[in-house]
């Protein structure tokens, strides 16, 4: 079995046909190294979720449209001053920016997301972290799944609960909304 994982990139044209343009597999056959379990495409890059010596990370890589290989362009780690599970639980890319969401703590699935900002000179810079408000939203898995679209971030919230019509209803699940003030 090859432990490394892969990720397929694919391409359609404007009558439907589908071509795959490129697989890229993780450099490591190591196991357990969930290389795509978290996966997003901004234009010609693409953010992937790996692991390296049990710690994971975020792999940006950019699509060359030449040689039609993704050519790897930075490596994403876990920001200093943050204990964190699972960095890269989720990643979503959109404008140069990305939003990583990880688990904070196994024992009651609290969550976090990093915000970066792409800078002009085309690097990343980490510039907010959203936490969850209260104690029923960090029991409730914030950020196991977040969307980012433009100045908007949306935050999944899988296991949230709350009584509706009186009666106490476990797993309803809740996203959150965030709107970045220019």
């Amino acid at each position: 079995r090859d432990a490394g994982g892969k990720v397929y990139l694919f391409s359609s044209d404007e009558s439907g046909n589908v071509d795959l343009l490129h697989t890229l597999q993780n450099e490591s056959h190591e196991w357990y190294q969930y290389f795509g379990r978290s996966i997003d495409l901004d234009g010609s890059s693409l953010a992937v979720r790996t692991r390296d010596d049990w710690e994971s990370k975020v792999n940006l890589y950019k699509f060359n449209d030449q040689t039609l290989e993704m050519e790897l362009s930075r490596e994403i780690e876990r920001p200093d001053g943050f204990d964190v599970q699972q960095f890269g639980r989720d990643i979503s890319f959109d404008g140069g920016n990305l939003t990583i969401s990880s688990v904070r703590d196994w024992s009651d699935g609290r969550g976090i997301v990093f915000f970066y900002t792409s800078t002009d000179s085309g690097s990343l810079k980490l510039s907010y972290v959203f936490e969850p408000a209260d104690e029923a939203e960090r029991n409730a898995g914030f950020g196991q799944s977040i969307s980012l679209s433009g100045d908007h971030l949306a935050v999944g919230l899988p296991s949230f609960d709350r009584t509706i019509d009186s009666q106490y209803r476990y797993d309803v699940g809740k996203v959150i909304v965030f709107t970045r003030e220019q």
